[in-house]
């Protein structure tokens, strides 16, 4: 789990955890997933080479993730 007080968001610190986490797959050779259920992160891991490859609501209260 990646995570960035919000304090410290719009610094770099997350764009230099996730392309580390990348690296290190990448060197594995292991697949990386992503889950968040704010679509207001979805830009953020779009410029990170990540992509939508399904969406679902979670019942009656429409969570989406």
């Amino acid at each position: 789990m990646l995570a960035v007080d919000p304090e410290m968001q719009g610094k770099g610190i997350g764009g230099a955890l996730v392309q580390a986490l990348n690296t290190i797959a990448d060197e594995g050779r292991q697949p990386v997933g992503l889950l968040t259920f704010q679509r207001d992160n979805l830009p953020f891991y779009h410029r990170h080479g990540y992509e939508v490859m399904s969406e679902s609501v979670v019942g009656e209260c429409g969570l989406r993730w």
